[in-house]
């Protein structure tokens, strides 16, 4: 059996001026729109997700997190087909234009 134990904090006399907890705190900035307020309360209040959970989930862009869906959404087409090695060489196309076709190593 595997059990996690939450440390006890030090002594109130040991913390005088030391309060890290509200640096750890997550809070969406101001300019946050409606949806991701919401979003965030429920989340954070009602489901009670870690803070560090809610960090990485409102870093990303509504863009990267649409990529990173799709991404795994297309995986098992991709799969299917047999289209590993075009995606690779798209890549290499996309990412490296500067090389010319004479000097690429394949």
């Amino acid at each position: 059996m595997i059990v996690a134990v939450k440390p006890k904090p030090p002594a109130k006399h040991l913390r005088d001026g030391f309060d890290d907890d509200d640096d750890l705190k997550f809070q969406l900035p101001q300019s946050a729109s409606r949806w991701k307020k919401r979003f965030y309360f429920f989340l954070h209040d009602k489901l009670k997700v870690p803070d560090i959970l809610l960090m990485g989930l409102f870093s990303l862009s509504l863009k990267a997190w649409a990529v990173f869906i799709l991404w795994f959404i297309l995986a098992p087409v991709a799969h299917r087909w047999d289209l590993g090695t075009s995606i690779y060489n798209w890549h290499w196309l996309c990412y490296h234009p500067s090389e010319s076709w004479a000097e690429a190593s394949w």
